[in-house]
């Protein structure tokens, strides 16, 4: 029986996430207070989850991002409008289609639907993957040298995973050999596992902090890089969902959770209007004039479009462990066939009649709104401070 999210075990591992661990596997592991009061606040939110709770527990534990967020997002959506007031209703049945959205939402005269996506990162790096990566950067950190750390750098990204032993194979006689207090042509080595190739630099620790705790052999990793294409992801996403609930005849929102960390208003403002650009006219002196190209989801160059969505509901920088930082924002429809009348105390996005951008702030704090300390999940840090000596080193 679905009765837990989280496993019933002593935890003894305090070390921050590993780049190829899974948010449910660190969260379910990591022992500091900072992590469990998040666990307490999911749990206490799944006994009063009305849905089907053992479907959405098997998702929430699921390895696979789009899975385990989505399932985190429909918890935090079914708590937030439970403590708005509304009488949340898992799964109604729509008229016209045998699909079925996330949420039915009644509170006093007001009545709408919701359903919740998860949006990936649109992030487009064409040589690069941080999964993939993951399969040399874990072994690598999880050695201990206590003179050294390291620079990891690709210079070559594979495509077939290598084994732990592989990876490693010859990294701590490496640096067994090298003089940590000797500068010298020695720092640097190449390795390769399988179909990877990747250069490590070593940089000595300090002589006074080497008997010191460190959290990781990596000390420098260049970070995945790419071209951020967040609004082109949105509106790839928002028209996968839109025609597959019919025609409602009530308020329907779509509610993203956007993962990227780069997402902003321009975002999600492209993504319903249409990318920003620019047009030169060869007869008024190449002067630019900005428009907004015909691409977007509710209006495009066939004109007005996705009438049948009242708004989005998109939840923007909100993690498990950051509810009380922020709360989603509502974007409405300005042409829906059934606006959403109901108040709700999110920052709303909208355009009036002459077509002009209203932005509203919020009339509530997300933490007295989900019934948190307005510091939660502390007061503390999330870790142990962890000694910077072996950092500083590398800049000497």
């Amino acid at each position: 029986m679905a009765t837990a999210l989280f496993d019933d075990l002593t935890r003894t591992d305090p070390k921050p996430a590993r780049q190829a661990e899974s948010s449910f596997a660190f969260l379910n592991r990591v022992d500091q207070p900072f992590w469990a009061r998040v666990r307490d606040a999911h749990e206490d939110w799944f006994r009063e989850y009305t849905g089907d709770r053992r479907d959405l527990r098997a998702r929430f534990r699921s390895s696979a991002p789009e899975q385990h967020f989505g399932a985190w997002w429909e918890l935090y959506l079914f708590t937030l409008f439970t403590r708005l007031g509304f009488v949340v209703e898992t799964h109604p049945k729509l008229a016209d289609v045998s699909r079925r959205p996330d949420f039915r939402l009644r509170r006093d005269d007001d009545s709408f639907l919701v359903e919740a996506m998860y949006v990936q990162s649109g992030l487009a790096g064409e040589r690069r993957s941080g999964a993939r990566e993951a399969w040399v950067v874990d072994p690598i950190n999880a050695l201990e040298h206590p003179n050294f750390f390291v620079g990891l750098s690709f210079d070559h990204a594979g495509t077939v995973r290598p084994g732990t032993a592989e990876v490693v194979a010859g990294i701590t006689d490496w640096l067994d050999g090298l003089n940590p207090d000797r500068a010298g042509d020695y720092e640097r080595r190449t390795f390769t596992a399988k179909d990877w190739k990747f250069t490590l630099t070593a940089f000595p620790v300090k002589p006074e902090a080497r008997a010191r705790r460190r959290d990781g052999l990596i000390g420098i990793h260049s970070p995945v890089s790419g071209w951020v294409q967040d609004a082109g992801q949105l509106r790839k996403s928002l028209r996968g969902k839109a025609q597959k609930y019919g025609t409602p005849s009530e308020p329907f929102l779509l509610a993203p959770l956007m993962m990227s960390g780069f997402a902003d208003t321009e975002d999600v403002a492209e993504a319903l209007l249409g990318d920003d650009a620019v047009r030169i006219s060869l007869s008024e002196a190449y002067q630019p004039v900005p428009i907004r190209r015909g691409n977007g989801f509710w209006v495009s160059e066939h004109g007005i479009r996705g009438t049948r969505i009242s708004g989005l509901l998109v939840g923007s920088g909100l993690q498990p462990w950051s509810l009380v930082s922020v709360l989603p924002a509502l974007w409405l429809n300005p042409f829906a066939t059934h606006p959403l009348l109901a108040s709700l105390p999110f920052q709303t996005n909208s355009w009036d009649a002459e077509g002009v951008f209203r932005e509203g702030a919020p009339s509530a704090h997300a933490a007295d709104v989900l019934g948190l300390p307005a510091d939660w999940p502390g007061p503390e840090a999330p870790f142990p401070r962890v000694d910077r000596d072996a950092s500083e080193s590398a800049s000497r």
